[in-house]
Parts: structure tokens; sequence; C-alpha cells
């Protein structure tokens, strides 16, 4: 497994069931994977973050995104393919690929500049949190199942947009 890879995910078709499953918002950026000294592309090529940002992050993994806010996706494609950064882009975690345990467990190591976590009642609970965030500029949700340790791939998590 390259170190570089990171986790995609796939649109929700409504046949899972996501209740107890964790979800957060989708953000939309850049992601990027940080590997305890270097940050990296999905593509595999290097991100030059800045000093300030570098020195927030862990001596481990973190699997993230350049983001630079909703609406916001040129702001971080120029940081990081043009090395325009500015005050507002930064490295937000989505998850910690180095710790073990489910995915809430492993969210409690994240840096503090992370995405906010929470466990899904049901199918409405899912759906409102995702029209919620979508009437105020976002993108949606990501929702993982209870499962134990980071997984990579397309089965690894879902999309509610």
């Amino acid at each position: 497994m390259d170190e570089k890879s990171m986790a995609l995910g796939r649109n929700w078709d409504g046949s899972e069931d996501l209740t107890g499953w964790y979800a957060s918002e989708k953000l939309d950026g850049i992601r990027a994977y940080w590997d305890g000294t270097k940050c990296w592309t999905r593509g595999g090529l290097e991100i030059d973050l800045p000093a300030s940002i570098r020195a927030s992050l862990p001596a481990e993994p973190v699997d993230g995104e350049v983001y630079a806010g909703r609406g916001n996706l040129q702001a971080a494609r120029l940081a990081v393919q043009n090395n325009r950064w500015t005050p507002e882009i930064r490295f937000v975690a989505h998850d910690m690929p180095g710790r073990a345990g489910n995915y809430a467990e492993r969210m409690a190591f994240a840096p503090a500049d992370a995405v906010k976590v929470f466990q899904i009642r049901d199918e409405e609970h899912a759906v409102s949190a995702s029209v919620e965030i979508m009437m105020g500029g976002g993108e949606g949700l990501v929702v993982r199942p209870q499962h134990d340790g980071y997984v990579i791939g397309r089965k690894a998590y879902l999309k509610i947009k």
C-alpha cells in the first residue's frame, strides 16, 4: 500500500443503514496526506505547505484536505498548484491512519484543525444534517462505518450530497 494513498468515497444510494455511523462535513478542498514530515496530493505530488501549517501537524500520518472555506476551492487549488497560500487556507484533518480504533477513537488524536465528527441516529438524521450543511453553502456529509481501523478504497466511506 502506498503511504500517499487516501480513502476515497462513493455516493450513498440509500441501501446502507447508516445508524451508528460517524459523520462529518464533506469539505470542498484539495485532498492531501501528511506523512509525518511531508504533504502529498492524492496523485503523489508533494505539497509545499507553509511553515505555519506544518508546525500545526503531528509527526504521524494525517489524511486530510487543504481547505480555504466553503466556496473557495479555487484558492485551495492555487495554493497547492502554484504555492499561492493565503491566511484562510489550512490543512483540515479527516482521519488518523496510523492510529488504532474506530473513526471516533482515531480522531481523538487529530490535530486541532479537524472535521467535527458526530454519530448518526438514523437515516432521517443523516439526510437532515446533509441538507443543513448544503443550505449553508457546504457540499454535504461524509459518513464512515463503525469498523476499526483506517480503510483505503472507495468502500471506505460514503458521501451524502
